[in-house]
């Protein structure tokens, strides 16, 4: 499992780092049909789905490479969650 560093109060500089090439290849692959696709490098397209991702990262439906399970990042993510996503 990698390790993933974090700081307590968590903003977006902190989080974005937490999604792999491959995760923002595939999101944006995924969500093509969408009215805004989903670009997980970018702060404003993130917040605007933050509740899916949120399902999906604690569901455990993402990432999907089953080697990144637990997500290493998944305790920072939930701390920025519960903060309200703050990008600053």
């Amino acid at each position: 499992m990698s390790t993933f560093n974090c700081p307590p109060n968590p903003k977006w500089a902190d989080i974005a780092p937490a999604f792999s090439a491959g995760d923002v290849t595939c999101m944006k692959q995924v969500s093509q049909g969408w009215p805004t696709p989903l670009d997980l490098t970018d702060y404003d397209s993130v917040y605007a789905n933050k509740d899916a991702i949120n399902y999906a990262v604690t569901s455990g439906s993402m990432p999907q490479n089953p080697a990144e399970q637990p997500w290493a990042p998944l305790t920072c993510w939930n701390a920025w969650y519960a903060a309200g996503c703050p990008k600053t």
